[in-house]
């Protein structure tokens, strides 16, 4: 699947003590009465790019395609359909969504069964043959025409988002976010978005720093003052590169439409044989 948030580094573990760290000692406690938000943060750029949903229809009417022709070569393919499968919660700044934080902690949800799937077939090894048609059923022109560069609104956003977190209003997020992780026994940040307690991800201590964070972030309203800050960012990015930007979404929803189509041909197809 296409990725299109700005990867953020691992942090060195660093174990704290989880006992009254939500409390605070002598600070008063975070509050925790608003509803965690659990939503998909949108930004200028998103307009012009490839959401994972689309992504996800790219890459299902490929795979349809791909299998058809792995068949025909005397290879059976499965094929994963992840459309329409439920996103989680966004982590552009960082985990700031409470029952993600109560459950996993740092972790990411657990994989879907359908992702395994996926996982299991892309890290399954081919023989020579099989790999062999795979190549040239890869280099069919029904299926080129569905392949998709990475968007530009893609890099502009990394860029949009190196900007913010270097700008005065970035710094003055972190800042007052991490004074309240401080006041509230957290003292280091080794990372980004990943204070000390983080990691190892699967531990109590790294729940409780979690839920701090995302309090924390609630408190000082850093996702809402980031949001605010990387959408002015983008904005003028927007104005900068309209042109590119206009013809590269146009692009996108052609092939968006193509592989639509694709894949209700397919499944029509398939549930036509099923009948039989």
């Amino acid at each position: 699947m296409r990725k299109f948030l700005p990867a953020v580094g691992v942090a060195t573990a660093v174990v704290a003590a989880s006992a009254g760290i939500l409390a605070g000692a002598g600070a008063g406690p975070v509050p925790a009465d608003v509803p965690a938000p659990g939503r998909r943060i949108v930004l200028p750029l998103d307009a012009f790019g490839l959401s994972v949903q689309e992504s996800r229809t790219v890459d299902l009417a490929v795979n349809l395609l791909l299998a058809g022709c792995m068949r025909a070569g005397g290879h059976p393919m499965d094929v994963v359909d992840r459309v329409g499968e439920p996103l989680t919660a966004d982590r552009r700044y960082g985990i700031s969504d409470e029952a993600e934080a109560l459950r996993y902690g740092y972790a990411l949800p657990p994989a879907t069964a359908a992702q395994k799937r996926e996982e299991r077939l892309n890290g399954r090894a081919m023989g020579r043959d099989e790999a062999a048609t795979f190549a040239r059923c890869g280099a069919e022109p029904a299926i080129r025409e569905l392949a998709l560069a990475p968007p530009l609104a893609q890099r502009l956003g990394r860029e949009s988002y190196d900007a913010v977190l270097g700008s005065p209003v970035g710094r003055t997020a972190l800042t007052d976010w991490k004074a309240c992780l401080a006041t509230h026994g957290v003292s280091r940040v080794d990372d980004v978005w990943f204070p000390a307690g983080a990691l190892p991800v699967d531990t109590a201590t790294s729940r409780d720093v979690a839920l701090l964070d995302v309090r924390c972030k609630r408190s000082t309203r850093l996702v809402e003052s980031l949001t605010a800050a990387e959408a002015t960012i983008q904005t003028a990015l927007v104005r900068r590169h309209a042109d590119e930007l206009t013809a590269d979404r146009r692009h996108i929803a052609e092939v968006v439409r193509h592989a639509e189509t694709v894949v209700t041909a397919r499944r029509a197809a398939t549930t036509s044989g099923q009948r039989r």
